[in-house]
């Protein structure tokens, strides 16, 4: 879970000063960027996380599967 809370709290972070920042008469337009693009790697990570975690669990399914369907007395196979 950490590992998804991470960058979602990095986003925020860096997001939470944006339209303050923006209300400027005279915004500073590359630390805008700068946050932008930290909160765009952040996204990048969170969704990698979430892709991984996703495929563990469909290999665990598989595996529950194939233990199900499929079982020796004595011999696991996974």
């Amino acid at each position: 879970m950490h590992k998804i809370k991470r960058p979602l709290s990095v986003m925020i972070r860096n997001a939470d000063p944006a339209v303050p920042w923006l209300d400027r008469s005279m915004p500073d337009i590359d630390k805008e960027k700068a946050a932008l693009k930290r909160i765009a790697d952040s996204c990048r990570r969170t969704g990698a996380v979430i892709e991984k975690h996703s495929n563990e669990v469909q290999e665990r399914r598989a595996c529950s599967l194939r233990l199900t369907t499929v079982t020796f007395p004595g011999l696991v196979v996974c």
